[in-house]
């Protein structure tokens, strides 16, 4: 069936149009590639991933018929006018969901025999496959696009974490999106943040923070009791040849000694790669009481 249609969402009253010679086919193929997250459109990608493909209506909105001696361009061309006049209709480039304001004609308008000579062509000039300086600068044209930019952040913020927030006797206060969230809105530090997620302190500035969401947590004083018991780790550290130099009892008196912050310890814990440059290299012992 030749036709347009519209992906609604019935939340917010947003459309995607879009033309086509095979209509059901076509928005089964848009159902297909929103659950599988590899939509073009990453404006309706990532409304399908906020409120769920089920509050999403996809139907035909005009049926077009045509003369048997209307050839596939003329068809085409007619889809695509069509197509644009909805696409103002509804205002979907702007508030909507399509990613250009002008029309891509539906499926490929070259001939058989124009595909078969370009094909010959490359295949002549012996570049038919794609060198590899090509190959990086179409994978370079690709990251440096908006779209993969906006792609990106789609995907970044599906991955963001909730965390939660309690004050210094375990009450609990609100839940954010993100540390980033907090960051920007409270100006803490992400680092302390992290720092008492981890356990690592008792609390950060006047508020506790978790990953795990409750009524109520341990309180500024009891955690503050149970991590002055906490069990640490003895680090070891050795020279560029494996031998032990030096012990200590915990990142604190390591960071003392070697007049170092704590996090640049922790760095050199975590990421030893970050330790290739040095004399000498930082690893876990045993857990001590």
């Amino acid at each position: 069936m030749n036709g347009i249609y519209t992906i609604h969402n019935l939340i917010n009253d947003k459309y995607y149009i879009g033309s086509s010679t095979e209509v059901d086919e076509r928005l089964n193929a848009h159902k297909y590639l929103l659950k599988a997250n590899k939509h073009h459109s990453y404006k309706l990608q990532g409304s399908v991933n906020k409120h769920g493909i089920e509050k999403f209506e996809f139907k035909s909105i005009e049926e077009v018929y045509f003369p048997e001696e209307y050839d596939k361009k003329i068809r085409a061309e007619y889809l695509e006018c069509r197509e644009d006049y909805y696409i103002k209709k509804f205002n979907s480039y702007k508030r909507g969901y399509n990613v250009s304001e002008i029309p891509r004609l539906p499926g490929n308008t070259n001939t058989k025999e124009s595909i078969a000579k370009g094909i010959q062509t490359r295949r002549d000039r012996g570049s038919y496959f794609a060198s590899e300086i090509t190959r990086q600068r179409r994978s370079e044209g690709i990251r440096n696009s908006e779209v993969f930019k906006r792609q990106h952040k789609i995907g970044r913020i599906k991955r963001l974490k909730p965390v939660y927030q309690y004050d210094l006797d375990g009450n609990f206060i609100r839940e954010w999106k993100s540390i980033d969230s907090i960051v920007n809105e409270l100006k803490f530090y992400k680092s302390t943040i992290m720092k008492n997620i981890r356990g690592e302190t008792y609390r950060c500035k006047n508020y506790i923070f978790s990953y795990e969401k409750k009524d109520k947590v341990s309180s500024y004083k009891e955690l503050k009791t149970t991590l002055g018991k906490r069990s640490t780790h003895i680090i070891y550290m050795y020279n560029k040849n494996g031998i032990l130099i030096d012990t200590f009892s915990d990142v604190i008196e390591c960071a003392t000694k070697l007049q170092k912050q704590r996090d640049t310890i922790y760095g050199y814990l975590t990421r030893p790669s970050h330790t290739k440059d040095l004399e000498y290299k930082f690893v876990y012992g045993p857990r001590t009481n």
